[in-house]
């Protein structure tokens, strides 16, 4: 497992035989990349959206899941 601080936002990637499997981010940068607030993050995990997993004391969720969120309410927008 390999872990790198970056703007003081930690980044969790694990590696099996130099293949990256997933990305893991905190929810504070999960809630930034959405334009959401974390209690947002906990109602899609509470809805099945998302799941969330632990990382000692930390609480983090996949990039990818986020990133698929992201795309998702984009799409859907309303017209302004």
């Amino acid at each position: 497992m390999f872990a790198t601080t970056i703007s003081k936002i930690t980044y969790v990637i694990i590696i099996t035989r130099g293949v990256i499997l997933d990305e893991y981010i905190s929810l504070e940068e999960a809630a930034q990349i959405c334009n959401v607030t974390r209690a947002a993050i906990y109602r899609w995990q509470k809805n099945g959206r998302i799941t969330l997993y632990k990382k000692g004391s930390r609480t983090v969720v996949k990039r990818s899941d986020i990133e698929e969120i992201k795309k998702e309410n984009e799409e859907i927008r309303p017209f302004k």
